[in-house]
């Protein structure tokens, strides 16, 4: 069970301060577990993030990921280039019940096929790895990474295509074919950033689906909306979503179940698709 963020903004980087603190909290004190899980509060099997940002027409990336908690890693927020036209980052903190526990199952995972996309996704929820895994022919290795791990490969080898309209249809032909596989277990609710290596086009992508054995645990898995600032929006975990408007008044809604969220770069704004 994990919390997850993904921020996307057109303007002053100060408000990264807001969506990073709110998260931290979240990770360190999740009063929305703790209803459902006593005595589980704390996000303590490692942290990470990516960003990719543009600026003065260049893009500039980063990926960090420890398996130390967020609360004893000495570092309280990412570090960001101080001028940007653009970002679009992620953020998670893991609780998991299943090993390993090591760097190398932190969130962000990354995808790359040269010539086609990079991915970068954080997932909350459980999948049938072993079904993702035969589906991507990597079955000798279930035993060393997690459902999140082939969820990236598996996204990462679905998307033909980053045109936006064809972009549309295959997010929803993939989700379409997740339940087809009869692939989900609790929750498929993750957020990524994709990166067209030819074009140069970047799309944030998130979707919040929660299966139906899971609904009691709707107020937990859900992700909201956030609008923050005039060019800056967030798509949160729902702790992170409670503190950004107790704290600071952001306001916040939830999604609906099946939910696709696309971000993308427009005019000097984020243009944010829901459908």
């Amino acid at each position: 069970m994990c919390r997850v963020a993904l921020y996307a903004s057109a303007e002053d980087p100060g408000y990264l301060r807001y969506i990073s603190r709110c998260f931290r909290l979240s990770s360190l004190n999740d009063f929305v577990l703790d209803r459902y899980r006593r005595g589980h509060r704390a996000h303590t099997h490692g942290w990470g993030y990516a960003y990719v940002y543009s600026s003065f027409n260049e893009l500039g990336l980063s990926l960090y990921k420890t398996s130390l908690p967020i609360t004893a890693d000495g570092i309280n927020m990412p570090l960001i280039p101080r001028h940007f036209d653009w970002i679009f980052m992620i953020l998670h903190s893991r609780l998991t019940t299943e090993k390993s526990i090591d760097v190398l199952n932190s969130h962000p995972y990354y995808f790359h096929q040269p010539g086609k996309i990079s991915i970068w996704l954080a997932h909350n929820g459980s999948l049938d790895k072993e079904k993702l895994a035969k589906d991507l022919n990597m079955e000798s290795l279930t035993k060393n990474y997690s459902d999140s791990y082939f969820l990236t490969q598996w996204l990462g080898r679905n998307i033909s295509s980053m045109d936006i309209e064809d972009f549309r249809s295959i997010i929803k032909d993939i989700v379409n074919k997740i339940a087809e596989l009869g692939i989900l277990k609790s929750a498929l609710n993750f957020v990524a950033i994709v990166l067209d290596e030819l074009e140069k086009k970047v799309l944030g992508l998130a979707i919040n689906y929660i299966a139906e054995d899971y609904m009691n645990l709707f107020d937990y898995y859900t992700l909201y909306k956030a609008d923050i600032g005039r060019k800056s929006v967030a798509i949160v975990s729902s702790t992170v979503a409670l503190y950004l408007n107790k704290l600071y008044g952001f306001k916040a809604e939830p999604l609906s179940n099946r939910t696709i969220v696309i971000m993308y770069p427009h005019r000097e704004s984020i243009e944010v698709e829901i459908h």
